[in-house]
Formats: C-alpha cells, structure tokens, sequence
C-alpha cells in the first residue's frame, strides 16, 4: 500500500516545473526514484507564482480558514512521503479507511485542493492586505525562486551521476 511513495527530493517539482521522468536517467537513477517504474503522477507541480497569494491568505485576516486549509495541505504532503516519512503509517493506522488510497502519492491531489483555496483566498484577501504583508509574500517568493535558481544553475554537475547514456545516441 506504499508503492508510489514520493520521495523527498521529488518535493522540489512542487514548486518548479520539473519532469524528472523525462530525463534520461540511468537505471539506478529511475529505481531509486521511482522505484523502477514510472510515477504515478507524472507531475506535483503546484507553482511557485501562486507562493505571494498562499502568503497573503495565510497572513491575512481572519485567519482559520486559511490555516486549515494550509494543515491540510501540509498533511496531504506529510501523507504522500508514504513509506519516506512517518505520518502515512500512522495515519494508516488511526484511520483504516485511508487504506483505500493505497498509493501514498494520490494525497498530493488533496494538496494541490488547499494551495488552489489558500491562492483564491489571497486574491479575494489582497486589495485589503496590508503592505508588510504584500513585502512579506515577495520576500517569500523571490527567496524561493532565489533558491530554485541556484538549484538549477548547480543541475547539470549535481545530476550528471543520476544521468545514463542513451544506448541510441
């Protein structure tokens, strides 16, 4: 029942578009990915252009919609590490309905629910926001999309190990 379980790293296609499948990855590679197969999901993108809207519904009042709907994304990801994490086991356990899911990766369809609100819920907060919040939600982007570019300006020497020959050229 932890088959397609996403492994933490493959988190980082959350916030940026990325197809890790589509590369040519040696054996290995795909098997410990993936676990030799193809991803159920072929992508958990949910877009680091929506992270200014989340940031603004989480820090804008009233707040307890916004912080539910935020718990529930982050159990939904917490739940979709399946056998990478610990929360699907005891959920498992709590919950013998959440059985039949049975592929951990599905709960990343629930995440993608909360992060579209919690976006929705900061456009219908922001002409009332104020601007230490509207500075906050920028910062919080651009560190991220800082961050996502020195991840992606350091790819080719950190996946050049992960990437196999194509026998066909």
């Amino acid at each position: 029942r932890d088959f397609w379980s996403v492994r933490p790293v493959l988190l980082l296609q959350a916030l940026a578009p990325l197809f890790p499948h589509d590369l040519p990855l040696g054996p290995a590679a795909r098997s410990l990915l993936f676990d030799g197969r193809e991803p159920l999901l072929a992508s958990l993108y949910l877009g680091v252009a929506a992270l200014p809207l989340v940031v603004v519904a989480v820090l804008s009042r009233p707040r307890r919609l916004a912080v539910v709907l935020a718990s529930l994304g982050l159990d939904a990801v917490l739940l979709a590490l399946g056998r990478h994490g610990i929360a699907f086991f005891w959920a498992a356990d709590a919950l013998p309905g959440l059985e039949i899911l049975r592929y951990p990766v599905k709960t990343m369809v629930l995440a993608a629910l909360a992060w579209a609100l919690l976006a929705g819920r900061g456009v219908d907060a922001w002409p009332g926001v104020p601007r230490g919040v509207l500075l906050a939600g920028s910062a919080a982007t651009a560190g991220v999309a800082g961050g996502l570019f020195a991840l992606w300006s350091q790819a080719p020497a950190m996946a050049s190990r992960w990437l196999g020959a194509d026998p066909g050229g």
